[in-house]
């Protein structure tokens, strides 16, 4: 009875734990959108899939950490889920990292690359295009 209250009082926190993995998922995927916003990309429902896909494949690993924790609970010593604790941490680091590469790549001047392309193609005689040219290095 008393291995079955330990488990239970870890539930909650493992709740907590899967609640701040889809969050951070979450977080990524709207700095992602704010990313392809700011580079006049189009948004397609392919970054979607791709977040439910990562949100799943996240999800498959923490299980596998319960089941790490839950064996945990038999031994006297293991008060908290030391594992889904762990594996939440690299959760968080792997988003984190994606969020400011998507954060760096939004504020960086290649941003501004789609509109250039776009200018370049308009462009129809030579006196443009030194035009052009010479505004770049402004």
């Amino acid at each position: 009875m008393e291995l079955i209250q330990k488990i239970a009082e870890q539930a909650t926190g493992i709740m907590l734990m899967w609640a701040i993995m889809i969050g951070v998922v979450i977080i990524d995927f709207w700095t992602g959108i704010d990313k392809a916003k700011s580079r006049h990309e189009p948004i397609h429902s392919k970054g979607l899939r791709k977040t439910i896909t990562k949100v799943g494949e996240y999800w498959r690993v923490l299980v596998m950490f319960l089941f790490i924790d839950i064996i945990g609970t038999m031994l006297p010593w293991y008060s908290l889920p030391y594992a889904s604790m762990l594996c939440t941490l690299s959760i968080i680091l792997i988003e984190i990292r994606s969020v400011i590469e998507n954060l760096k790549a939004k504020k960086s001047s290649a941003s501004e690359i789609t509109e250039m392309v776009k200018e370049i193609i308009s462009i129809d005689n030579p006196e443009k295009a030194v035009s052009f040219l010479k505004n770049l290095n402004k």
